[in-house]
Formats: structure tokens, sequence, C-alpha cells
């Protein structure tokens, strides 16, 4: 008998948390895509990171930690506050070539918890056919996911991505 009650418990001790889970889930629409998302559980990853891209030794990495405050447009960072994530700490950067003196393509992406719910479905080949609002910056979700840090545990994870033209400004000769 008590194993039974036990049961009952655990049961709804765990409806409980889905539900109180299922309403703090917010919904966010852009450029077609519906994602459901839950900033508090992502800022409580956020907070509990302690590596990102700082741990990197490498100068395109140092140029880009140098240049990241003025890169992101002010419009993303507040879906990325919105979102619960923390703009600083970027899962993956990645830096493929200088486009003319100065400017160096880079991309990257971000992880929070939540769910895709609607896909759009889209005939454009890159990231900057989809938001041809940014010059030098674009950014969509991705049902892609790499290198989810474990702090994300059980949670549903969406990926966020994003390549974009940083200025070159650390004091060292760019590369070509």
């Amino acid at each position: 008998m008590i194993c039974g009650w036990f049961n009952n418990i655990i049961n709804n001790v765990y409806l409980i948390q889905e539900n109180i889970y299922t309403i703090r889930m917010k919904i966010i629409e852009y450029n077609k895509w519906e994602i459901e998302y839950d900033d508090y559980l992502t800022q409580k990853v956020y907070k509990s990171l302690t590596s990102g891209p700082e741990d990197c030794v490498c100068e395109n990495c140092k140029n880009f930690l140098l240049a990241r405050e003025d890169f992101y447009p002010e419009d993303f960072k507040k879906v990325l506050n919105q979102l619960g994530v923390d703009s600083k700490k970027e899962v993956e950067i990645t830096w493929f070539n200088r486009i003319k003196p100065g400017w160096h393509l880079y991309s990257g992406w971000f992880h929070f918890v939540g769910n895709i719910l609607k896909i759009p479905q889209f005939g454009y080949k890159t990231i900057y056919e989809q938001a041809p609002e940014f010059k030098n910056f674009a950014w969509d979700f991705s049902v892609r996911k790499h290198l989810i840090s474990s702090a994300f545990e059980q949670n549903p994870v969406v990926q966020l991505e994003w390549i974009g033209l940083v200025s070159w400004v650390i004091d060292l000769p760019e590369p070509s």
C-alpha cells in the first residue's frame, strides 16, 4: 500500500513540474518561424556556464571579443535578452576569412531552452537572403544543434545561428 501511495505522489510531482514548465513557455515568431522558449530556464543555464569564447587564445577570437559589443545589432541583442540568452556566451565562434581589408566573415551560435513549433519553407540559399535588413549581419533559428552544453541537461534546445562581417580591431596584423 505504501508503494502505491508513494508512486501517486511521484506522479503528481512530475505532473506539477510539467505544468509549471508549460506555463513558463512563451512564444516568439520571427521570419515565419514559431518558437516556444523558456527564458527563465535559459538564464539559469547561462548563469551556470563557466567557459566561452574568452577561453580561446587565437587572434581571430580575440579580435571578435574586442569587436563584439559593437558587432551585434541592437534588435538582435533584444531578441537574445528576450530568450534569456547571455550575448557574451556564444557556444561557438568561427572565423572564415578576410572579405576585404578591415572586414572579416565570422559566424556563431547560441542555444536556449525551447522547441521549434513551426519551420518555414524558404527558397533562399544563404542566411544573407533571409534577412536583407541587415547589411553585415544575419541570424536565424536552426534545426541543427551542435556542441550543446551538459548544463542544458534534459531540456529541449533550439539553436540560434548568426553570420556577419566583423571589423578587425585588434592591434595585430590581419590574416588574409
